[in-house]
């Protein structure tokens, strides 16, 4: 700890922080999803006619989420308590050169029509209902943002150094449901909301992507080392 200048050592004490909540550190180099494991995404993907066994599977296997939040090491905490009133799908967290980041999830189902009617534009039920979800987050947080920020064992929702401006992440639908406008009605959304929406595809293809990199014998990472896990 001596080595470490200010800034590195308050990364130490919210590694810490994460750890002695319960929170598990997922390790960029050693936490990756094997080929095996994405492969059963897909068939889960495939005969899943709502969120539920998609929940279900990212709460066992954080891995295959986690790779789409980001470069680094991170967080995946399912299902987080916010007052006993709402309950985001995942909180993630991860470091960067601003500190914690952390980044909400809300798994809406693949099973929709489209992501926009192609009336005027506006989100589909399903989506709409994602989008407020994190808006919805965003103002309890902000309203109660010492409790966010607490323990669990002091009655708080463990969510160390978060702030109300925290990023959003829904997935829903299939690539199959995704219209040529969608881009720009997605891209307009981040911009103004900073929301992100993909599609369950989109999260596979990703995964698959990350499989072939991890094929390396060095398992050492500088994060963990730095800052522990």
């Amino acid at each position: 700890m001596d080595d470490l200048n200010e800034y590195d050592e308050y990364l130490v004490r919210v590694t810490q922080e994460l750890l002695h909540n319960g929170n598990k550190k997922l390790c960029a180099v050693r936490d990756h999803p094997t080929a095996d494991l994405v492969e059963e995404f897909a068939e889960i993907l495939e005969s899943a006619k709502d969120e539920k066994p998609l929940q279900k599977f990212f709460t066992a296997h954080p891995e295959v989420l986690a790779q789409q939040l980001g470069a680094g090491c991170r967080w995946i905490i399912p299902k987080p308590q916010l007052g006993g009133l709402l309950e985001p799908d995942f909180m993630a967290a991860r470091l960067d050169s601003g500190g914690l980041k952390w980044v909400a999830v809300e798994l809406e189902s693949p099973s929709i029509d489209g992501l926009f009617t192609q009336t005027d534009g506006n989100p589909t039920e399903k989506l709409r209902k994602g989008i407020q979800q994190v808006k919805d987050w965003r103002h309890w947080i902000e309203n109660n943002l010492s409790t966010a920020r607490n323990s669990p064992r002091n009655g708080g929702s463990g969510l160390v150094e978060i702030t109300p401006r925290f990023d959003g992440l829904v997935i829903a639908g299939r690539r199959s449901n995704v219209r040529e406008d969608d881009q720009r009605h997605r891209r307009d959304i981040w911009h103004t909301q900073n929301i992100e929406i993909h599609t369950y595809d989109w999260l596979l293809q990703e995964a698959r992507k990350m499989v072939p990199i991890h094929f390396v014998a060095d398992d050492n990472c500088e994060e963990c080392a730095t800052y522990g896990r």
